[in-house]
This record gives structure tokens, C-alpha cells and sequence, in this order.
């Protein structure tokens, strides 16, 4: 586990990780030795300049299944790695987006400040955040229900939850009509560790990996574990699946050392007249790194 500047790091917040012996401490209060990899927030933060970010009091080092088990049991998203989430959008949307028409579907809109923080650079043309959870001035709604309608006219899907977004990305792609670029948060944390009641997992994604026959028979907490550890064959199998419906023209990640993800794709409709595609990329080869992210 190395704290890194590029991240805003101080000699204090540093200094308080290496007190800690880089061991994870909810493992250590149990009498267990365990190496972290990854810092724990005790308290939650809000936005990048937060004091309480990088507050050496607020920070505990920790490893990855601890991690996951104390950021499920809160039930709260954030924006802990916003900088990962801003760099690949900024990589996409220079790249397929400059001198274009902008029209962004914000499907998990919460807080909005990936889009605040992108409006200046990144002006859109329109904008519709949406979200399960009210706020004023912002419409209620599932937006899978949203993109289950044909003829979207936004050319950014933005679906940044936590937990699995194949259900929001499997109703728009049947429909996909042009080029389109999309932004997919891939998380486990709420579904980690038998939770009461498991949420982030759905049919689709059982039948992906040949298990639904099997899997639904099984305790809910059985079954959000078994599809955790699933995780990288669920996103492989959706992404190949796709290839059914448009063509992949780029499939990018930022790499992180936690359990979510944040993946780009760009998509375009097939335009062949017998329906068929241009061979799919695999997916291994075409999720990548931006060599600039």
C-alpha cells in the first residue's frame, strides 16, 4: 500500500497510515495479523477538498475484504476515487466528443459531482441526471426504465452505481441507434459478505455465466458471494453479448486497487445491412488502461 501524492497525499495523513505498521486494524482488533492494502475512511467525506479526507484521525489502513465489509455495511456511495472516475471520462470525451453535440443521460445522478466537475470543461449541450433517490428538482425514477426506451437521443450514458449495471446497460444496447459512449461503475461492496438483504445482482447475470438454474435456488447472501467472486466473468460475458447488437470500438478501465471499477465503452450501432458485425474485440484484450489515465 503506497499513499500517493498524485492523490493529494500529506506527510501527516502518510505519517498516520505508517503508524499503523501497514497492517489492517479491524483485522488486528481481532488478534489477526493481516497486511492492508487499501485506507479506510471512518467517517464519510464530502468532495475532494474535504478536510476530513486526508484528516490523519479519519484514516485507517486496511485490507480488501475488511474494506468491503466496512464500506457495505454503511450503504452509502461516494466519490472516494473521483479523480479515477474524471480521468476516463475526460479521456473518452476528448477522444470521441470534441466539436460534437454533447447530450449526457446522468442515470445515478446522487450528489452530481462528476458533472459539476466536468460542466466547465466538458460543456453539455443537455443534461438529465436522474435518480432512485429524490431530490428537489431532480426527477424519482429506476432509469432502466428510462433507457429501455428506443430512440435516446443522449450520445453519453453515464450509469455510475455501485453494485451491478448490467441490467441498466442490457435495456439500452438492443436499441442503440448511434454512436454512443458509456460510463459503468462496477462495484461489490454492497453485495459482499451475505448482506440481510442483497440487492445489486439480478437474473441477467446469472444467466450470463450459465448459474441461474442453480443459483436460484440458493439463499440470497449465498448468491450475492458466489456472483462477487464472479465478478470479472459476469463483465466478460455482458461485453461479449453486446457484440450481438453493436460494435465495441473501445473498451477502457482505470485501474485501481479496491474492489469497484470504472469502465468506458464506446459504442456504435451496426450499420451492415445483413445485420452482422465486424468481429467483437475480446474482451481481455479490449479492456485497457489509457495510457494517459
Amino acid at each position: 500500500m503506497k499513499p500517493s501524492r498524485q492523490y493529494g497525499w500529506t506527510d501527516d495523513s502518510v505519517r498516520g497510515i505508517k503508524d499503523q505498521s501497514f497492517l489492517c486494524q479491524p483485522c488486528s482488533r481481532l488478534g489477526k495479523t493481516t497486511k492492508a492494502s487499501e485506507v479506510h475512511h471512518l467517517k464519510g467525506f464530502k468532495g475532494k477538498d474535504d478536510p476530513a479526507r486526508l484528516d490523519q484521525a479519519n484514516l485507517e489502513s486496511i485490507c480488501t475484504t475488511c474494506h468491503l465489509r466496512e464500506t457495505s455495511m454503511t450503504g452509502k456511495t461516494d466519490n472516494t476515487n473521483l479523480s479515477g472516475k474524471l480521468a476516463l471520462r475526460r479521456y473518452f470525451l476528448k477522444k470521441y466528443h470534441t466539436g460534437v453535440p454533447l447530450h449526457v443521460l446522468d442515470c445515478c445522478q446522487g450528489e452530481g459531482e462528476i458533472w459539476q466537475s466536468l460542466r466547465d470543461e466538458f460543456p453539455p449541450d443537455t443534461y438529465w441526471g436522474v435518480d432512485v433517490k429524490p431530490r428537489r428538482g431532480r426527477l424519482k425514477i429506476d432509469s432502466v426504465r428510462i433507457l429501455r426506451q428506443p430512440g435516446l437521443p443522449q450520445n453519453v450514458i453515464d450509469i455510475d452505481t455501485y453494485g451491478a449495471p448490467w441490467s441498466h446497460f442490457s435495456s439500452f444496447v438492443p436499441n442503440l441507434h448511434h454512436p454512443t459512449t458509456v460510463f459503468l461503475t462496477i462495484g461489490t461492496r454492497n453485495i459482499a459478505h451475505g448482506n440481510p438483504s442483497p440487492t445489486n445482482y439480478s437474473a441477467l447475470e446469472m444467466k450470463s455465466i450459465g448459474l441461474w438454474y442453480m443459483l436460484k435456488r440458493f439463499p440470497t447472501g449465498v448468491r450475492a458471494r458466489l456472483l462477487v467472486r464472479c465478478a470479472n466473468l459476469i463483465t466478460s460475458r455482458v461485453l461479449t453479448d453486446t457484440c450481438a447488437h453493436v460494435t465495441i470500438v473501445e473498451c477502457a478501465e482505470v485501474s485501481l486497487v479496491q474492489a469497484t471499477r470504472y469502465i468506458g465503452i464506446r459504442l456504435e450501432p451496426k450499420t451492415d445491412s445483413q445485420g452482422s458485425s465486424p468481429d467483437c474485440p475480446n474482451h481481455d484484450q479490449a479492456l485497457k488502461e489509457p495510457d494517459h489515465v
